[in-house]
């Protein structure tokens, strides 16, 4: 009986992170824009430099340059330029890049549940349900038509399957996973100044696993790092 409870509070939960999914897909249908507003304004001279004088006509330290005091948005400022060149600059690179993170996130959830919880009965229903509630809640609703905070979903998601995947691996960890990890961190790090805690903390997961071939991850940590700080110094001094 109690296995059955579980089981129907778990399918309750997944219906309920469904109701809440759907929710978020209408309000985004709804009040998503197809134009450049805020931010994303700002950005229309790089983007109008690289339509007009090709990849050469934008330097580093303009793709690179800090958004709003301190966020890396190299990865929405490249989706612009891609959207803007063959789609039209309707955002749809920007809303794709959204909903793909969610659904990673989504996937982050239920791949880590599975050591722990994959004894309990209705455990990943319940779990995607949750995930499904805290991901898509109302709080988040300016964040899934505002265009620029599609960087925050890039980070988190690109973070989540970084870690996840060191942490899967453990000692066992090859160099193609490695590799996978490493660029996984370095488009957080390029989305968002929330990804850059990505390349501080894949590291620690590594050593305290004592994985192999995690000195390529160290290394590879530090030197994006330092490549981010030492582009960004002449910037931040002006």
């Amino acid at each position: 009986m109690i296995a059955r409870f579980n089981l129907a509070f778990s399918i309750t939960v997944f219906l309920l992170g469904l109701v809440s999914l759907l929710v978020s897909l209408t309000v985004w249908y709804r009040y998503h824009v197809q134009i450049p507003i805020k931010d994303t304004l700002d950005l229309l001279t790089l983007v109008t430099s690289a339509m007009e004088k090709g990849w050469s006509g934008v330097s580093l330290e303009e793709w690179l340059a800090p958004h709003s005091g301190a966020h890396r948005i190299f990865i929405t400022r490249l989706l612009m330029v891609f959207d803007y060149a063959h789609l039209g600059g309707k955002n749809i690179l920007i809303y794709l890049s959204l909903w793909s993170s969610i659904a990673v996130l989504l996937l982050a959830y239920i791949a880590a549940a599975r050591t722990t919880l994959s004894r309990v009965q209705g455990a990943y229903f319940f779990i995607a349900g949750l995930a499904l509630i805290y991901i898509c809640s109302p709080t988040q609703y300016w964040n899934i038509v505002n265009p620029i905070n599609a960087s925050w979903y890039v980070a988190f998601a690109a973070s989540a399957a970084s870690v996840l995947i060191l942490t899967a691996c453990g000692k066992d960890l090859s160099v193609r996973m490695a590799f996978l990890a490493c660029c996984l961190s370095a488009v957080a790090a390029l989305s968002n100044f929330s990804g850059l805690l990505c390349c501080l903390m894949i590291p620690v997961i590594v050593i305290y696993h004592r994985s192999r071939n995690c000195a390529w991850v160290v290394v590879f940590c530090v030197v994006l790092c330092s490549f981010i700080c030492k582009v960004l110094s002449p910037v931040v001094q002006k």
